[in-house]
């Protein structure tokens, strides 16, 4: 059978492009159009999901542009390689800039964040990982009342929690051993996704654990709830009374336009700033791991350590934090009785304090198991200029102290921060 005039060049065709140089050529064609899509988010929903492969473009594009040298095929090979270096400058920054330790601070605790997939999840490997790790504050997503049935004997060692168990994939719950000051469950949004507030009493002083699951950004409504949850975070982080830990899987990468905004405006920090990129999703691709899952802090709280926990059976890798609070764990401008950078002046004060509240926080092997707070009204003396104070004591009713009167407290500073001179003071 004769064969047609066009089945050279046909055949030319299709071998050039599915020919070795081909195939690395349309790949790094591919990476470059993810970079250059990636800057595009804003203007659709489709375009935000190319921002969170970054290292995956810098690694492919590097790669292509070293292959086509053999070939000399140079022009290429510079337009990957500047892609490339594109897609670097974006990553590069959380390998530097590392936040230093304080000249002070409290001895470390642990923090863990588990993903636990409600469907495919595996309890037994997410028992096993608590019990290694054995955090001090646990964090829970995806979780049903069916999981936590199935995780009771590992969380048995958390005497305070907060849970809101759903039968979809947004059930959230906090565990802790430290005493909850306040807890609560809040939704940001018109998504209906809870969130998981606690205020947690340490010797150090109160920090505040916010644990968050946001929606992912699968179609335009579900990218415009996201959007809005994150858009929404830092006016919630401002509000609290002190200094916020937050975990969770925000469904958005470090190079993401919604994320940057939320650490600009809340202050917080990313705790992998200055480790690098740490990814958690999907567990089951190590070729598509993307960091998605999140340890994000305000000041006054250290990050000491940061690292990704073993595969549990989820698509999500754990994240395990250990963290310390600095000489005041409480927000700027609003120091309690612990030591902060406003309160730098005379070791002795002496404040007429509105009792707020009054509530148990035990510490181990100390008889001051009752946090007092209050309202400062007037600085009588010394350099204090905060809004408020708290202060411990072993027994209000033994002090005299009842919520909504005023009272004279005398207080020197320790190396924990303050200590009332006298916790019967007001009994004279």
């Amino acid at each position: 059978m004769k064969a047609t005039s066009g089945s050279p060049r046909t055949y030319e065709f299709l071998r050039l492009r599915i020919g070795g140089w081909g195939l690395v050529t349309a790949s790094g064609v591919v990476a470059s159009a993810g970079t250059i899509l990636g800057f595009l988010g804003g203007l659709w929903w489709l375009l935000d999901l190319f921002v969170h492969f970054r290292v995956q473009y810098f690694l492919g594009l590097t790669a292509a542009g070293l292959i086509l040298l053999v070939p000399r095929r140079y022009v290429e090979s510079a337009i990957f390689g500047v892609c490339a270096v594109v897609n670097a400058c974006v990553v590069a920054p959380l390998y530097f800039a590392g936040a230093p330790q304080p000249a002070a601070v409290s001895p470390p605790y642990r923090a863990m964040l588990v993903n636990v997939n409600t469907e495919f999840g595996k309890p037994e490997k997410v028992a096993r990982v608590i019990e290694e790790y054995d955090p001090d504050v646990l964090v829970l997503e995806e979780v049903t009342e069916a999981w936590l049935l199935k995780l009771e004997a590992a969380l048995k060692r958390y005497a305070f929690s907060k849970a809101m168990p759903r039968t979809d994939n947004f059930g959230i719950a906090v565990y802790s051993k430290l005493p909850f000051l306040r807890s609560e469950i809040r939704r940001l949004g018109d998504a209906d996704v809870p969130l998981v507030i606690a205020e947690v009493g340490s010797p150090r002083g109160p920090f505040t654990v916010v644990a968050a699951h946001f929606l992912p950004p699968a179609g335009g409504e579900y990218t415009r709830w996201r959007n809005d949850q994150l858009a929404q975070l830092p006016a919630m982080v401002k509000e609290a009374r002190s200094p916020v830990l937050l975990l969770g899987d925000l469904n958005a990468t470090p190079w993401c336009s919604e994320f940057k905004s939320l650490l600009a405006e809340s202050g917080m920090r990313d705790s992998s700033q200055g480790r690098g990129v740490q990814a958690t999703w999907p567990a089951w691709n190590p070729l598509l791991l993307i960091p998605i899952d999140h340890c994000l802090h305000a000041a006054g709280i250290w990050i000491a350590k940061k690292e990704i926990g073993p595969n549990v059976g989820s698509d999500h890798y754990p994240v395990v934090v250990a963290f310390a609070l600095g000489l005041a764990a409480q927000r700027s401008g609003e120091p309690s009785a612990q030591a902060g950078p406003d309160n730098q002046g005379e070791g002795h004060i002496t404040l007429l304090v509105t009792v707020e509240k009054v509530e148990a926080s035990p510490v181990p092997e100390s008889t001051q198991n009752w946090i007092v707070q209050g309202r400062v009204d007037r600085v009588l003396s010394g350099g204090f200029s905060g809004k408020t104070f708290s202060f411990r004591v072993h027994s209000p009713a033994e002090s005299g102290l009842e919520v909504g009167k005023q009272y004279r407290v005398e207080a020197k500073r320790t190396k924990d921060g303050y200590a009332v001179v006298d916790q019967y003071q007001w009994m004279k």
